[in-house]
């Protein structure tokens, strides 16, 4: 589901294997990698119980995504926040807040 008013930029990465959920007014930068799921494929991994998950993906309106950054399954990222370029994003983000780095975390929040 995409919103109204929303931006993907070029080369955005999709992993349809849970819904991503676009709201209004939100930019999703070049290059953005957005993964709903977790499988090791048929690695020896899976033997020994490594988990296979899945969860849906939820972008809340007016929020930002910069370029390259990678989104994982389970994620929400939260009403006006912004997620920095290059970040990894692997829990979820409050509205209202910037987050960044490897993994992605609170740099600041955003006053109203």
């Amino acid at each position: 589901m995409i919103g109204d008013n929303c931006h993907i930029g070029k080369d955005v990465f999709f992993d349809l294997k849970a819904p991503i959920i676009i709201e209004d007014s939100v930019t999703i930068s070049m290059r953005t990698t957005i993964i709903t799921h977790l499988d090791v494929g048929k690695s020896l991994l899976k033997k020994i119980g490594f988990p296979v998950t899945q969860g849906q993906v939820i972008f809340k309106k007016g929020c930002y995504v910069g370029t390259n950054a990678t989104i994982l399954h389970g994620v929400t990222i939260g009403e006006y926040a912004m997620v920095g370029a290059g970040a990894v994003v692997t829990k979820d983000v409050p509205p209202y807040t910037i987050v960044g780095g490897v993994p992605a975390k609170v740099i600041k929040k955003i006053k109203t």
